[in-house]
């Protein structure tokens, strides 16, 4: 074989090398490529944030259907518009039954006057006494900071709403102590779950209060037969209530004794004894 065949030979093979190795470059490439322009799984299980816990959800409807249309957030004119709403399953079957337009009129000025005596009972909670303070929802608002109140009276029961720079954030009412606080709880945790949070009186033992939490509201339901001969069932918007000491700038209500407490094993235990 002659020098010249030979470096010719050399030549083909050096170029079949070459071009070998530039296909497998650009297949690395594009396995590279693909892989990077693949998105990750998303793990479906995410972790809930620390300090969060809470419910799925607390069903007001368990409690009275018309608390999941109460307007949070809103003004008084919503929550009037709400309590019309209210008044209307009353005064709405007497304007049926009515027999004359006379007889409608009547009812209609009564549902009117029910509005107005509403609407007129804001009090705006400046630092002057206004009765609230001795009053089972004496430990639900503050004085001097923007915050006020409309009260409902409604066949005996009393409606609170509260207004934090008049926007409503919390509604309470009180429930009559026909049953004992122990059966109460167990209705409430039979309904709502088990509960995020109680409050235990002086003695450490008696439970006073349990707070049930879910994405958008609280719902607390507390023991205060001692002085009011009532228990007080509170509704609160966490789009402010989360933020309500900030926004009080530190100003604070009346601390009711008791202390939260985290172990909530032996309350459990005490409603299964109740509802067995």
């Amino acid at each position: 074989m002659t020098t010249t065949r030979i470096y010719r030979r050399l030549v083909t093979l050096h170029s079949l090398a070459a071009c070998l190795g530039c296909a497998v470059l650009a297949g690395l490439l594009t396995l590279s490529t693909a892989h990077a322009a693949t998105p990750k799984r998303q793990d479906k299980t995410q972790a809930q944030p620390a300090g969060e816990r809470h419910s799925s959800h607390v069903r007001l409807r368990l409690i009275d259907q018309s608390l999941e249309s109460l307007p949070f957030g809103k003004g008084a004119e919503d929550v009037t518009a709400w309590v019309r709403a209210r008044l209307d399953t009353t005064y709405g079957p007497r304007m049926k039954a009515a027999l004359s337009s006379h007889q409608r009129d009547v009812v209609r000025e009564q549902l009117e006057r029910e509005l107005q005596t509403f609407s007129s009972s804001r009090v705006v909670f400046d630092g002057a006494r206004t009765g609230f303070e001795v009053s089972i929802v004496a430990n639900e608002f503050v004085a001097g900071a923007e915050e006020s109140l409309l009260l409902f009276r409604e066949q005996g029961v009393e409606h609170y709403f509260f207004f934090s720079h008049d926007k409503f954030w919390k509604y309470a009412r009180p429930l009559a102590d026909d049953i004992a606080f122990t059966e109460r709880l167990a209705v409430q945790t039979k309904d709502q779950g088990r509960p995020d949070s109680v409050l235990r009186g002086a003695d450490q033992t008696t439970v006073t209060q349990a707070i049930w939490t879910s994405k958008d509201r609280r719902l607390r339901v507390q023991d205060a037969r001692s002085l009011y001969r009532a228990d007080l069932l509170v509704v609160e918007d966490r789009a402010v209530g989360d933020r309500i000491e900030l926004i009080r700038g530190g100003r604070k209500p009346a601390k009711i004794g008791g202390d939260v407490d985290p172990d909530l094993d032996d309350f459990l235990d005490l409603q299964d004894t109740i509802t067995n």
